[in-house]
């Protein structure tokens, strides 16, 4: 996927949204601790920032802690291939707005023009749930034994990353990590 100029993928940190640490953000690891970065009523970017769209809306990356968690622990059972695909994309994503937009695109690159695939669930959308997923393809071209599973809440112009599950679960609604995702999509409020 390409890179902005400028822009590295190791300089960003997660950082949490809410004073309960339920969402996180990926902030510039230079953000102080105090800044509007990481504590205050606005924790997204200031408009500062060089990421511009025609009507001036940029839609932003949130990261429940369920889905922090699920991508520690493939670091910690030294899944590093999954691990880092997963993480570089989210990173990039976070400093890409024209990459995030096509979180919302359907069938985007299933023809092999990127290097992550996105589609709703479709069982999941019948039943008024509108969760995507991502699969994200490792440098080897082989596709990560995860999937990343998000909704993109319209009216604030977020996509939030709910869980990080394998790919084995990620389709089984009746699977207590789906149904805990499916909670938390719920107390979000995306419908």
């Amino acid at each position: 996927m390409p890179r902005p100029s400028g822009q590295s993928l190791s300089n960003l940190r997660i950082c949490p949204v809410a004073a309960d640490a339920a969402l996180y953000l990926l902030v510039p690891a230079s953000a102080k601790s105090g800044s509007a970065w990481a504590s205050g009523p606005n924790r997204y970017p200031p408009p500062s920032l060089p990421f511009y769209t025609i009507l001036g809306i940029v839609p932003k990356l949130a990261i429940h802690r369920d889905a922090a968690d699920d991508l520690q622990s493939l670091k910690a059972r030294g899944e590093h291939a999954d691990h880092g695909a997963i993480l570089a994309f989210l990173q990039q994503a976070k400093a890409d707005p024209a990459l995030l937009a096509t979180l919302a695109e359907d069938w985007f690159g299933e023809d092999g023009s990127a290097d992550y695939t996105v589609r709703k669930v479709v069982s999941l959308h019948q039943r008024g749930k509108r969760l995507w997923r991502l699969k994200v393809l490792t440098l080897k071209g082989m596709a990560a034994g995860y999937r990343v599973l998000y909704a993109f809440d319209q009216r604030q112009e977020v996509f939030y990353v709910l869980g990080i599950p394998p790919r084995e679960v990620a389709y089984d609604q009746t699977h207590p990590r789906i149904q805990r995702l499916l909670a938390v999509y719920d107390r979000l409020g995306l419908a």
